[in-house]
């Protein structure tokens, strides 16, 4: 039975219900983005407009756009999807924290504050830093419809313009296949040079590579460089991925990463870019 919820829409609902009729396993990951989606259809009003505080003194063209800045939220909203998250994974106690810092830390992409704070509450760190970053989620798409019409133009670097992640996938989007970057954190969309690493910006096309599974769907490959050993699953598509669609896809081409992982090519584990956010809640 297809289980729709206002907000996901039909088309992403459906493709979630075919990921946990295949592969079974998926379960929890599907659910977890299920409640995430319908978190981002509630997250209404819009978080009030980011307000520039002492911005670091950080180059223009090195600082994503969130980097010194202030951004309220609803606290309440947030302790109830970092609560239904949690109890979905088991994580019952995770609301008990102290959830705008930890945010804050989730936005950031400080994985040492999230793994610290989840060892003194002797909380399994993975599960726990997982149920943080999708409780952000609608905060940071939130942030990106906001921001990303402000992208600097000629942004050349590998992480994301808004928030400062690594891009989820490329998108070698229309018939002229332009290569755009995608965000799975905000939906950020900016584009990048084809003989380009996303990483560690090599450009020598001997040490630029791709992956393609044989027998599977066309258009779905994965950039490799042998440089920094990093990867990058790359889609061909006619026009931009809606932001939800991105997590959806990304689960969707496991496979690939699987199949990168066997050669010895990993995302890198920092962030592309440690923004200085600070979060504000507000209660209702």
């Amino acid at each position: 039975m297809q289980r729709t919820a206002a907000g996901i829409g039909q088309e992403r609902a459906a493709r979630l219900d075919a990921l946990e009729r295949a592969s079974p396993e998926w379960r929890p990951w599907v659910e977890l983005l299920r409640a995430t989606f319908q978190a981002d259809a509630d997250l209404a009003p819009a978080p009030e407009p980011l307000t520039p505080d002492a911005r670091p003194r950080t180059p223009a063209d090195i600082a994503p756009l969130l980097h010194g800045r202030t951004v309220r939220l609803d606290a309440g909203r947030l302790r109830s999807l970092v609560q239904r998250l949690g109890e979905l994974v088991d994580l019952r106690r995770v609301a008990e924290l102290g959830v705008v810092g930890l945010a804050a830390a989730a936005v950031r992409q400080d994985s040492a504050v999230l793994e610290r704070a989840a060892r003194q509450a002797e909380i399994e760190p993975a599960a726990f830093e997982t149920v943080l970053n999708l409780a952000v989620w609608p905060l940071l798409q939130a942030c990106g419809r906001q921001l990303q019409t402000h992208i600097p133009s000629g942004w050349s670097r590998g992480y994301c313009p808004v928030c400062g992640a690594w891009p989820v996938l490329a998108e070698l989007r229309g018939l002229e296949r332009t290569r755009c970057l995608r965000c799975g954190r905000c939906g950020g969309d900016w584009q990048r040079p084809w003989l380009a690493c996303v990483y560690c910006s090599e450009r020598d096309h001997e040490r630029l590579g791709s992956l393609v599974i044989a027998g599977r769907a066309e258009g779905r490959t994965v950039e490799t460089c042998a440089s920094c050993h990093g990867h990058l699953k790359s889609l061909a598509t006619l026009q931009a991925v809606a932001p939800p669609d991105l997590l959806v896809s990304d689960l969707e081409t496991v496979e690939l990463d699987l199949a990168a992982w066997e050669r010895g090519f990993r995302r890198p584990a920092r962030p592309g870019f440690l923004v200085a956010v600070r979060l504000e809640g507000v209660e209702p």
